[in-house]
């Protein structure tokens, strides 16, 4: 849980910093007002509430952003028994912290994606299609016109990198002569395990408390807007892409198995 400290600063230069709490006694309030898309200024001195479409109208002119306010992180340890030997697994614990200055990389990755942006379209890294217009309207009424906008920018150039180097191994294979049956059904095996990540790497995925994990893109049957999303860092050993691998090999390795008994 976290609660949302506001600093006593002019009212057109406020932000808001986190710090990570244990009790639900000391949790901030939500700024998003329960089965509505109405916001309250958290600010004590404040409290207007937004009128009804403020928030849409917002998003779709480009101006809502997002901000980090908490990491999760994995501490590792050797434990040994009490003859001295050490155990056989590592002991790991999960905890969180706020954001710091130093996590937040947004200027750095915005100006790669300016540098990409053109290479990328021409050569269709990443999704353009426009989303349809149908019944369901919260994309489009939240800015998320294209399919591409449904992740953030730090996705989009972690994905991008991710297509550029499966189509460069594909490539590879090509120009050797080596791209026989086996390696087309190894490289649809790894497309299958990027759409997994993809499932859950967007800014529609929820964390889940209870199972200390993040949800999926398609846990309900629309693109519902997500006003707290959860994001996987894709590139740490044994997570993310490499979870997303693992999991599809045990797949198969389970159909094998099956067809073979």
């Amino acid at each position: 849980m976290s609660r949302t400290q506001y600093p006593k600063t002019e009212r057109n230069t406020r932000t808001c910093s986190f710090e990570i709490v244990s009790t639900l006694a000391e949790q901030s309030k939500g700024a998003i007002l329960r089965r509505t898309t109405v916001a309250v200024c958290p600010y004590s001195d404040c409290g207007i509430s937004t009128p009804k479409g403020y928030i849409a109208a917002e998003a779709q002119a480009g101006r809502m952003g997002h901000i980090l306010y908490c990491v999760i992180y994995r501490d590792q340890w050797q434990e040994y028994t009490k003859a001295g030997k050490p155990k056989a697994r590592l002991t790991t614990r999960r905890g969180f912290r706020a954001a710091t200055p130093e996590d937040d990389n947004t200027d750095y990755i915005r100006q790669r994606m300016a540098e990409l942006n053109d290479p990328w379209q021409r050569n269709n890294i990443l999704p353009n299609e426009p989303v349809p217009k149908g019944n369901d309207k919260s994309p489009h009424n939240y800015g998320m016109t294209f399919w591409r906008d449904m992740f953030n920018l730090r996705q989009q150039l972690a994905h991008g990198y991710c297509v550029q180097a499966f189509r460069a191994l594909v490539d590879a294979d090509k120009e050797a002569g080596v791209l026989d049956d086996a390696r087309k059904a190894a490289y649809c095996y790894i497309a299958m395990a990027f759409d997994k990540l993809l499932n859950r790497n967007s800014i529609l995925v929820r964390w889940t408390p209870l199972t200390q994990t993040v949800n999926v893109t398609f846990a309900s049957h629309d693109f519902g807007v997500k006003w707290i999303y959860a994001e996987m860092s894709i590139t740490v050993e044994g997570l993310g892409l490499e979870w997303a691998a693992k999991d599809i090999g045990n797949c198969i390795n389970e159909l094998v198995k099956e067809r073979v008994s």
